[in-house]
Parts: structure tokens; C-alpha cells; sequence
């Protein structure tokens, strides 16, 4: 397929590759090592919820005619997806992003700050499952 159309030179599909490498490396780290994994398994939270936010916003991005940036700088998967839809944008979001949208959204503060909150690594692995395939469908399509 073509390459999609950025119009807004600041997000790049590599942007989201760098956040599930890093989620990748961090699972790695905590299934080798022990004693770091409460706050690992934060960080690996924070960049799922990156990635998510940032392949919504690529395909904001690159179908938009015009784009509202105030409605688009935000962390809310739900409002973000909610955003692109009302554009009339035919979103690729996967069924266990939307069903969980408002969890992930959470991540993005909770996973840097709120070191009592713990997810747990089955979840994590989850949807950084989720997320790696759904970042191949993106390129796939031309998302660049």
C-alpha cells in the first residue's frame, strides 16, 4: 500500500517502534533479573501506553484534512479514538485496545509515578503482544 501522509512531521512510526523495543528490553530484564520489577514493569506500562497513543495519533495524523491540536494533545485513548472517529476516520484499533482504553490511559502517569499501582506481567506481555501486532498492521498499510 502507499505511504500514508504525515501532516505533521513530529510523529513517525519509528517513534512507536522505539516504545515497543523498549517494553521488549525491559521484559527481557525482569524475566533474567529480580528486586526491579515493580518499577520495570511501570516503565514497560508507560511505553505501551505510548505506542497506543501514538498509532491513534499517526492515523489522526496522516488522514485528518484538518486536525483540532487541542482535542489531539491529550493521553486519553478513549477521547483520542473518540476524536478520530468523529473526523470520520476509519480507525485501526484492536478490539482489547478499546475494551481496555481507559486501563492504558492510566498507565501513562501511574506507570512513571504511582509506584504502589502494579501491573501484572501477564498483562504487560499481553499487550505488548497486542500492540507489537498491531504495529505491523500499521506499517503494513503504509503508516510511516
Amino acid at each position: 500500500m502507499a505511504t500514508k501522509v504525515r501532516r505533521n512531521n513530529y510523529l513517525s512510526i519509528l517513534q512507536i517502534k522505539a516504545d515497543i523495543q523498549i517494553v521488549e528490553q525491559i521484559i527481557n530484564v525482569i524475566t533474567s533479573e529480580s528486586g526491579n520489577s515493580k518499577y520495570l514493569r511501570g516503565q514497560a506500562c508507560y511505553h505501551i501506553q505510548q505506542a497506543v497513543e501514538k498509532m491513534i495519533k499517526i492515523q489522526i495524523y496522516s488522514n485528518a484534512a484538518k486536525i483540532e491540536y487541542h482535542k489531539i494533545y491529550d493521553h486519553s485513548i478513549d477521547k483520542l479514538i473518540a476524536y478520530g472517529e468523529s473526523l470520520g476516520i476509519d480507525m485501526c484499533i484492536p478490539s482489547p485496545i478499546r475494551n481496555s482504553a481507559y486501563r492504558i490511559s492510566g498507565w501513562e502517569a501511574h506507570g512513571r509515578y504511582d509506584a504502589h499501582l502494579v501491573t501484572k506481567m501477564t498483562t504487560i506481555e499481553k499487550f505488548y503482544n497486542i500492540v507489537k501486532v498491531w504495529y505491523d498492521e500499521l506499517y503494513s498499510d503504509g503508516y510511516r
